[in-house]
């Protein structure tokens, strides 16, 4: 039989940093990134067995390759009142973003508001993430046709509280979650907004319909002090805010809690018992006062968690805003490295898949694959035989200075394909 014409298939090849531990990084001076996964640099068997055979095109790189961002926690509804902060987050919430969310039961407004979102997500590097919607259904489908980037998406369920232009009853919210089902499939996250959204029995629905079919959970948990104060009045039974989702059954290994900042010890041990994945926003955290995440009890209790924007809450879409933050808030009490704000901000699904699955450790940190890749300008003082990750990653952060132009060179997907170039 004679051969078949080789697949062509697009490699980056360049100085390359990829974290693969929270502790340790891959460096190479000019290498070709053959895949996304943990060791990229090893090339894929073809030709064997039957498998086609497959030709390498080399796009030569002059900055620095490192993986794409994944945001594992970001409003693309609540882009346009980023920076208007400065407020405590239920008065924030009443006067910013709740008013912004509305707009969105306008299709044609949240057709525009996903193409502009989509555009400027790519310039900051971001492929991948945790996406809420408004309580409007068209709100995704609008995200979908834009091209927005995003591994999990969700509309915010509200059955109950304020403003009564988002809430809609349980029954309504169930159904369009199963008409968003069918469209989204298991992209698809049960999305309650807060406690304060949404009473007992809506949460014990939400839970079993994530379980029904077999979806992810993301919600926010203990942001703000009045927050959690709210949530004792209205669900005296429960022991603590975390007890409420604790209770109808919400806590999961494949949930997603944000902000995680006013908590006891009996909620942290709630939240490792259950497997849960906790999502740090220091960007968004500082912005509203809420008060700093106690990442040292965190990692005390060894609980994954990763790193979201929390636009519009947080002033910036980009991930090096936060990769800044989580190392400047952190810089005493629980130190954060370069390489490991790096590895938290480009954990992909298939990543958070394995935590859920409760893997061992070794099992969970090789072996997955990333979303994309980022090619980073070359900051100043950094040549091609760099081999410190440390070093190279802090230098690429501090030339960010809040614009991702001044760091981001292009973006690509999985497969190399150039999605995004600084013009």
């Amino acid at each position: 039989m004679p051969d078949r014409d080789p697949a062509v298939r697009p490699v980056l090849q360049g100085q390359c940093v990829w974290p693969v531990t929270p502790n340790r990084a891959l460096v190479e001076g000019d290498a070709s990134l053959f895949t996304a996964y943990d060791d990229p640099f090893r090339r894929p068997e073809a030709g064997f067995l039957g498998l086609p055979r497959v030709e390498f095109l080399p796009i030569h790189v002059e900055g620095i390759i490192a993986p794409a961002f994944v945001d594992w926690h970001f409003h693309y509804v609540q882009q346009r009142v980023t920076r208007h902060t400065g407020k405590p987050l239920l008065r924030w919430l009443r006067e910013d973003a709740w008013p912004e969310e509305a707009k969105f039961s306008d299709r044609a407004f949240a057709e525009v508001a996903a193409q502009g979102f989509a555009r400027q997500q790519l310039a900051a590097g971001t492929v991948a993430g945790a996406c809420w919607g408004s309580p409007h259904a068209s709100s995704l489908r609008a995200a979908r046709a834009a091209g927005l980037r995003y591994s999990l998406i969700g509309p915010p369920v509200m059955t109950q509280g304020e403003p009564p232009s988002l809430v809609a009853p349980l029954a309504s919210c169930l159904e369009d979650l199963k008409a968003l089902q069918i469209e989204f499939e298991e992209a698809l996250a049960v999305s309650p907004r807060f406690a304060l959204s949404c009473d007992e029995q809506t949460l014990k629905e939400l839970a079993r319909f994530a379980f029904d079919y077999t979806l992810w959970v993301q919600t926010h948990l203990a942001e703000n002090q009045e927050e959690v104060a709210a949530v004792a009045k209205a669900f005296p039974k429960a022991r603590s805010y975390t007890d409420v989702y604790d209770q109808a059954g919400l806590l999961t290994p494949r949930t997603l809690l944000a902000h995680c900042i006013h908590l006891s010890e009996f909620d942290w041990r709630a939240i490792k018992q259950r497997g849960c994945i906790v999502v740090h926003c220091p960007t968004s955290n500082e912005a509203l006062g809420s008060g700093r995440m106690p990442l040292e009890k965190v990692r005390a209790l060894d609980i994954p968690w990763v790193l979201g924007t929390d636009v519009g809450a947080g002033p910036d879409l980009c991930m090096l805003d936060v990769i800044e933050a989580v190392m400047r808030v952190h810089d005493w009490e629980a130190p954060v490295t370069a390489v490991e704000a790096f590895f938290r901000a480009t954990v992909s699904l298939e990543t958070l898949e394995t935590y859920a699955s409760r893997k061992s450790r070794i099992t969970r940190m090789l072996g997955t694959v990333r979303a994309g890749f980022i090619e980073f300008k070359r900051p100043v003082g950094i040549e091609r035989s760099e081999r410190d990750p440390e070093k190279i990653l802090e230098a690429i952060v501090r030339a960010y200075d809040g614009n991702p132009r001044n760091s981001i060179a292009a973006v690509y997907d999985a497969d190399c394909n150039l999605l995004y170039k600084n013009p």
